[in-house]
């Protein structure tokens, strides 16, 4: 799922947040006229496949990690804005952690699936891109297919701009395993492409963006827990 922020609000529900956007606040882009067909086609194959499977293989090496514990620990906890909370993350992450895994039905089973869909999915993008275009629906500004794939991708990519909300990619702080899965990934056509395009994204595009709090979720899921916030598809 997708939260979007548009004009100082924040929009809900996806997919459909984005439809809604074109259709009742002018946002026409998003699915120009001549592509808006293959805008949308892509748009919901990326939230079918990219979206649940780059979930699955993100949280099970931050939450199964131990050697990147303390890093994902201190991470929530300096993104967290009350005393209490900061001084509970420490103590209930190991419940917490295991609760998010229970309740995803994170497993070595499902996370070899996923690795494998995540893998299709950066590959038909890298087909898509091959014939030289820049918009992913061959449309002349991104449309709702680059903002979902963008949005989806960010916890396999780690594009420099979401530093404010996690640590930055190393070893250190993915572990050896995820570290190389993301280089893999960000090597890729579609990885450099999109995580370009997040690190250069202009005013215009802001307009339309993932919410800082889905990347602090997709990444760590704890403080939401705690305070009772939201869960992803």
């Amino acid at each position: 799922m997708l939260c979007v922020v548009w004009c100082g609000g924040v929009v809900w529900c996806g997919g459909f947040s984005l439809t809604y956007l074109s259709s009742e606040r002018g946002a026409a882009w998003l699915y120009p006229d001549a592509q808006s067909t293959e805008a949308l086609r892509l748009e919901e194959y990326f939230d079918a496949k990219l979206g649940p499977s780059a979930r699955i293989v993100a949280y099970y090496y931050l939450l199964n990690d131990a050697s990147i514990k303390p890093q994902v620990v201190k991470m929530i906890t300096e993104n967290s804005t009350h005393a209490l909370e900061r001084a509970l993350i420490p103590w209930l992450y190991p419940a917490l952690a295991r609760a998010i895994q229970l309740g995803l039905g994170i497993n070595d089973r499902r996370y070899v699936k996923a690795t494998h869909t995540v893998s299709e999915v950066f590959a038909y993008v890298d087909s898509l891109l091959s014939d030289g275009r820049e918009y992913l629906a061959k449309t002349d500004g991104p449309s709702a297919a680059d903002i979902t794939f963008a949005s989806l991708a960010y916890p396999l990519l780690f594009p420099a701009e979401m530093n404010r909300y996690t640590a930055p990619h190393s070893v250190e702080t993915r572990g050896p395993i995820f570290f190389e899965i993301v280089n893999k990934l960000r090597a890729s056509k579609a990885g450099e492409v999109r995580r370009a395009e997040n690190e250069r994204r202009p005013p215009r595009q802001l307009n339309v963006s993932v919410c800082c709090g889905v990347v602090v979720l997709w990444c760590c899921g704890v403080v939401w827990s705690v305070c009772g916030g939201f869960s992803l598809r």
